[in-house]
This record gives C-alpha cells, sequence and structure tokens, in this order.
C-alpha cells in the first residue's frame, strides 16, 4: 500500500508537470499547440510497454533520452527499482488527470525557454471529450 501511494505522489510530480495555467483550466479541447496523448488504459502489471503501445510513455522517454539523463539515476530519484517500476509511476500519475476516463489527456512540451524544466515534463490538461 505505502508503494502505491508513494508512486501516486511521484507520478503526480513526474508525469503531469502542471503549470499553475494549466491548473486554472482544468480541461481543454487538444487545439494549436496542445495535442492529444492516448493513455495506456489496457495495462495488465506486466511491465513497460514496447515502443508504440503508450504515447505518454514514449514522449516521457525521449525527454529523457534528450536530456542525456541515465534510466538508473531516475530510478534511484524516484525510489523504484527498475524500468517496470518506473513506468507504473509515471502511467498512474498521467491516468490520475484523466477524469473524464476517455484515456485521452492534451499536453505540449514546455517551451525551450524555461530553464529548469527538465524535457520529460509536459504540460498536461484533461480534454474536453468525454
Amino acid at each position: 500500500m505505502r508503494r502505491l501511494w508513494i508512486a501516486l505522489l511521484m507520478a503526480s510530480l513526474l508525469a503531469v508537470g502542471l503549470s499553475s495555467a494549466a491548473l486554472a483550466k482544468s480541461t481543454k479541447d487538444c487545439s494549436g499547440s496542445w495535442q492529444p496523448v492516448h493513455l495506456n488504459l489496457d495495462y495488465d502489471g506486466n511491465g513497460a510497454p514496447a515502443p508504440g503501445v503508450d504515447e505518454w510513455w514514449d514522449m516521457t522517454l525521449a525527454g529523457i533520452a534528450a536530456d542525456g539523463i541515465a534510466m538508473e539515476d531516475l530510478f534511484a530519484t524516484f525510489g523504484v527499482a527498475d524500468i517496470d517500476g518506473f513506468y507504473e509511476l509515471v502511467l498512474y500519475g498521467i491516468l490520475t488527470l484523466d477524469s473524464n476516463g476517455n484515456g485521452v489527456v492534451c499536453a505540449r512540451p514546455f517551451p525551450p525557454q524555461q530553464n529548469g524544466k527538465p524535457l520529460y515534463y509536459f504540460h498536461a490538461v484533461e480534454d474536453k471529450a468525454g
């Protein structure tokens, strides 16, 4: 139970990376610079998926690679043992944002001039569909 709570807390911090503007407006249509991202609602607890199965995970991994961060360093930072634990952290964090349960959120990268934001953090809000 403790692991689940820690995972949910850390995943919320990691995966969502909401700005105060995004918090002020919790739903929107995915237009303009926002893109719809389909989440992995079929996760069965059997580890991290292959590329192309989970859009949010693919974006996260691309950001980690672009930042040049070793996955083992992230495991230690977020208190998980391996890639499977890290995937659960990321997935369950973003799923908390999908309040209408349709498996879609709107996302966009933070602007490059926002120093200090890792490339695996994104603005994310619930989409209006549902």
